[in-house]
């Protein structure tokens, strides 16, 4: 392995204003020898996929998130920024897929049909989760009738709104105010947390939230172990990690219908992006059965075991092997 140093830059704005002194380097790291594989969304991917095009070399693509999606209103960018970016890194994250020798797809539905591999071009479906054996507990959990207090449990950035966690909170008030007994956990750091605590503050439901800021792996587990129920509210996601660990611990878990969401929950379990009301609705109808929550329990379980690390490594091993000897 060795690295290749890039001008810093910060933003569009900083990006157009290197934009050559970034070219340059990315020329005379692409020109020495070497097979790619782009990680793709991403500026530097794309210029590098358009120069290994120009110099008609063979690359791969490991696509790990739909910039369709991370750049939707209100999830991320500046709305003066946004018209501009989101179909530019569609329009090249589509080109550098089928230009690829390869594309492994961090899910399955979604982003092979929006970002297609030409044909004849090696396919695969694996995730950057790896989940050893120890992180699977032995058996679903079984919920009994006396719950008194349901515990939610959320997990994710607070940099960017794209978690919804503030739909979240929401959906709590309105079980709050219907009495149904629920506490809220946050896990996570960033500079939205300020605004939420305010809005938890004027929904009043400060005493039944909790925000904790940023933990370590294990700690996050520990959490997940002590919740009823995780909660995932997100506008945008890939295939999002935390539900899969989630699940692999055997918690029950409602999300979204958005990015890879959809391939780890069924429809039953997913509500609308954007809309606490149908959250507030679903979390009510889950937490009021016990019999629905450990059939979750079980359910989950038994998918997580297809993101455990040697099915993912089995995967991920093929393709390299597959991708290469296309490059010899």
């Amino acid at each position: 392995m060795s690295f290749a140093e890039i001008p810093f830059y910060q933003g569009p704005f900083q990006f157009l204003c290197r934009y050559v002194e970034v070219q340059k380097a990315l020329k005379r790291a692409v020109d020495a020898d070497g097979f790619w594989i782009l990680r793709l969304p991403g500026v530097l991917g794309m210029a590098v996929g358009q120069r290994l095009r120009k110099l008609r070399r063979s690359y791969a693509v490991e696509l790990v998130g739909d910039p369709q999606e991370i750049l939707k209103p209100g999830v991320a960018g500046s709305p003066f920024t946004r018209p501009l970016l989101r179909p530019w890194l569609v329009r090249g994250t589509r080109v550098a897929c089928y230009g690829a020798v390869g594309v492994s797809y961090v899910s399955h539905l979604v982003l092979s049909e929006r970002y297609p591999a030409s044909n004849g071009a090696e396919i695969e479906y694996y995730s950057s989760i790896n989940l050893p054996s120890e992180r699977f507990v032995s058996e679903a959990r079984r919920y009994q009738p006396s719950i008194l207090l349901v515990r939610i449990l959320t997990v994710g950035s607070l940099e960017y709104r794209a978690k919804g966690v503030d739909v979240l909170l929401r959906a709590c008030a309105i079980l709050h105010s219907g009495n149904v007994p629920v506490s809220l956990e946050i896990v996570g750091e960033g500079i939205l947390r300020r605004e939420l605590e305010k809005l938890a503050r004027s929904l009043g439901i400060s005493d039944v939230v909790r925000f904790v800021g940023h933990l370590p792996h294990d700690d996050v587990f520990s959490r997940m172990d002590q919740c009823d129920l995780f909660v995932l509210a997100s506008r945008s996601e890939g295939l999002p990690r935390v539900v899969v660990e989630a699940m692999a611990r055997g918690v029950p878990v409602i999300g979204t219908s958005v990015g890879g969401i959809p391939e780890l929950i069924d429809v039953e379990f997913l509500a609308p992006p954007d809309d606490a009301a149908a959250l507030a609705d679903l979390i009510c109808k889950v937490v009021s059965s016990p019999e629905t929550l450990s059939t979750m329990s079980a359910n989950n379980l038994g998918r997580a075991l297809s993101y455990a690390a040697s099915e993912l490594t089995m995967r991920r091993e093929r393709f390299y092997r597959a991708i290469l000897a296309r490059s010899e």
